[in-house]
């Protein structure tokens, strides 16, 4: 007898250690629970989420091996010749033939549209078609000649995170390893597993308050069955009781329900408080370890040198990717001013995230930007947010308000700050918006606080625990800079930086910082002026010669954003 009792625990010894920690989720006085059956109560929810998991792991392995090629390709294999500008006629034969398509697509966010805005959505929803048919021809152009081969884990494996050194996909003789995919798609993959999580740990509570009450059973030498009946068996409810609780919902403000159905709730709360009492009590006999552990929260790089910054010069880092156009981002923005003020060190870094065609976010953008190179970025952003968005089409500012604007926002130079509206900033509006992508955020708002990527509204509670997760072990800078607006930094302002993203500057002494400050602003200022607005320039004595106002002239952006000439 002993031997077999050895044996049966040598058995479930092993059988415990083969299952361990992966597949059991749970223990109570020994007894295993098993990922299966937690997973069995929601196996459709389970199913979908290993689904997105494998649909995030293809576009993932795509994405690098794409960047992969790119980096190794000559610059003349990376060339897309431009597309011609889609016509009216073009957008009038798509409405006539795709009619309910066009139709659902130009009625976006449920809204009906002008024909002028339609038109523009659908002008560019052809481009974009075309830029996309593009990018897939360059795709096929760059995988012709090289061996690409596959060795991508299953679903279930990416649960939780994939060993880093495991090679899951190959691009001739060089191997992509799973620590590259999770850093490249970390936020996305946090999201899904710690929805897998809070299923299975949903799911978890029932099956051990089941075992626990089985455990009861069998001490009592009684069915289940006979168990949850006492346990759910109605109790005795007296008038004063009803009348108690009716008196208690009348005085709290809440619909006061009849006297029959208060009896019944009643009577149901009291048979749940004894199954919970007991339950409780049983719990703190057993011996319950719960195996099963909540994803890891991942830790960004901190890009803290974007091109506006709000609050203290040093302190703790709140990087925000949003816009001036949704409604969600001009609220968070909204509750960031309060949180600013409460928050003393606080150092908030604004990027560009605009997702889509959206003239509307990218003229803010671009006043904001232009704003930050001149001083002025904290007026702006006031202007933009105290403002409602103008509808899809049409401008912010007029041209006649524009002088007016620069004036409240206290804007010194004046016609280089127009003359900025007319460069390209937009290739920094679109690395920003490409780097929260990367980051794996789909949609603004979103922050990174102190490397704890967060999304979506958030309370200011949330900042806080974020910046307080994050400050216990700080994650580094992203030395990352803007190169497309022109360094400007004014004595008492360096909160609002400009950077550039082509190279690092080296460390110099600060007399030589200064002159090639000077130097970069007084020849940027030089070339500008010969395009100074119209409107704005004044007669001269001297005639300019149209070749050196060609010569000058900086390259526009292919949209009108603003109504300047």
């Amino acid at each position: 007898m002993l031997l077999w009792q050895v044996l049966i625990l040598v058995l479930a010894h092993a059988t415990l250690s083969v299952a361990a920690p992966a597949d059991i989720v749970a223990t109570v006085n020994g007894h295993p629970i098993f990922v299966r059956e937690v997973d069995e109560q929601s196996s459709v929810q389970i199913t979908k989420l290993r689904e997105a998991l494998d649909a995030l792991l293809n576009r993932t392995v795509d994405r690098l091996i794409d960047e992969q090629l790119r980096a190794a390709a000559a610059p003349e294999m990376l060339e897309v010749p431009p597309q011609p500008s889609v016509t009216d006629e073009e957008v009038r034969s798509y409405r006539v033939t795709r009619d309910k398509e066009a139709e659902a697509f130009s009625s976006a966010e449920g809204t009906a549209r002008e024909p002028e805005e339609q038109a523009a959505i659908l002008r560019h929803y052809l481009e974009q078609k075309a830029r996309e048919a593009d990018e897939m021809q360059l795709r096929q152009r760059l995988r012709q000649g090289h061996v690409i081969r596959l060795s991508l884990p299953g679903p279930q494996e990416l649960e939780s995170p994939v060993t880093q050194e495991r090679q899951i996909a190959q691009v001739d003789s060089t191997w992509i390893r799973a620590a590259e995919f999770e850093r490249a798609a970390a936020w996305r993959l946090y999201q899904l597993r710690t929805e897998i999580y809070r299923e299975r740990y949903r799911n978890l509570e029932p099956i051990i308050e089941t075992l626990l009450l089985q455990n009861e059973a069998q001490r009592r030498e009684i069915p289940l069955e006979t168990l949850l009946a006492e346990l759910s068996a109605k109790e005795s409810v007296g008038e004063e009781e009803v009348e108690a609780f009716l008196a208690a919902e009348q005085e709290a403000g809440r619909p006061v329900p009849t006297v029959e159905r208060a009896q019944v709730y009643l009577e149901f709360r009291k048979a749940y408080e004894r199954r919970q009492t007991v339950l409780k009590k049983l719990r703190q006999e057993a011996l319950v370890k719960i195996l099963l552990k909540e994803p890891a929260t991942p830790r960004f790089p901190v890009a803290d040198t974007g091109f506006a910054v709000l609050g203290a010069k040093r302190g703790k880092r709140l990087v925000v990717y949003t816009n001036y156009r949704c409604a969600a981002c001009r609220a968070i923005q909204q509750e960031l001013d309060i949180f600013a003020t409460q928050e003393k060190s606080l150092r908030v870094i604004f990027h560009d995230f605009i997702i889509g065609y959206d003239p509307v976010a990218t003229e803010a953008a671009y006043l904001s930007r232009c704003a930050a190179q001149w001083g002025v970025f904290p007026r702006m952003r006031q202007e933009l947010l105290t403002r409602e968005p103008p509808s899809f089409g049409a401008h912010w500012y007029k041209e006649t308000e524009l002088p007016q604007l620069l004036r409240r926002v206290r804007v010194k130079k004046r016609a280089e700050f127009l003359e900025c509206l007319g460069t390209d900033v937009y290739k920094a509006i679109e690395r920003d918006t490409a780097s929260a992508r990367e980051l794996g955020f789909d949609d603004p708002p979103a922050f990174v606080a102190e490397g704890i990527p967060l999304a979506g509204v958030q309370s200011a509670e949330n900042f806080t625990h974020a910046l307080v997760q994050g400050l216990r072990n700080p994650s580094p800078r992203m030395q990352e800079e803007d190169g497309d607006v022109p360094r400007k930094r004014r004595k008492g302002r360096r909160s609002f930086q400009t950077e550039r993203i082509d190279e690092p500057t080296p460390r110099r002494s600060r007399r030589a910082v200064r002159s090639s400050k000077k130097r970069e602003v007084t020849a940027e200022i030089t070339s500008r002026k010969a395009t100074k607005p119209l409107s704005l320039q004044k007669p001269k004595p001297t005639t300019t010669r149209p070749s050196v106002v060609k010569k000058a002239t900086p390259k526009r952006r292919r949209d009108k954003l603003f109504d300047i000439e």
